[in-house]
């Protein structure tokens, strides 16, 4: 059984319009929700043995207050620049994610909506339909090997909400 968390970034600040879009940092309710849904995660019981994130600071920094949370070494994030995307249909994390170390039994992929939607509809049948900021997934896989991922072979252990909690 293999456990893939999936978590769009928390919510952005729109305060610094000359900002690049990759530089834009969380606003204050985006990290008071990245930390009460790492503590929802959290108190599941899972042992996630690897975070990789988008580099983007809005990502990066909602990895890093998850990492924190749940006692996860910041320095043991990986930093994967091709999750920096809005409109893939998941392939690009998923082809990251079947290369995976079969040792670890759950994941946690910090990344951007639409990519973060058209994946877990892509893994489970479309039960979602919707990917708010900050909102999580956890995708649940009856395979030993991360290789054996096929498109609609995942269930959604549960999907929470900032608002939901």
């Amino acid at each position: 059984m293999k456990r893939l968390i999936i978590v769009r970034h928390a919510k952005s600040s729109w305060n610094y319009p000359d900002l690049k879009d990759f530089y834009r940092p969380l606003n204050d309710r985006g990290f008071q929700d990245a930390v009460n849904m790492a503590d929802y995660i959290n108190n599941k019981g899972m042992d996630i043995g690897l975070f990789i994130s988008s580099p983007a600071v809005r990502a990066l920094t909602t990895a890093n207050l998850f990492a924190k949370t749940m006692r996860y070494p910041i320095d043991k994030i990986e930093q994967e620049p091709s999750f920096y995307e809005f409109f893939d249909d998941g392939d690009i994390m998923l082809s990251k994610v079947r290369t995976l170390d079969n040792r670890l039994s759950a994941v946690a992929i910090f990344g951007h909506n639409d990519t973060l939607l058209n994946l877990v509809e892509n893994l489970s049948h479309g039960q979602i339909t919707k990917f708010p900021t900050c909102a999580a997934a956890c995708v649940v896989f009856p395979i030993n090997s991360w290789s054996e991922i096929k498109t609609k072979n995942g269930q959604v252990e549960f999907f929470m909400t900032p608002k939901s909690l």
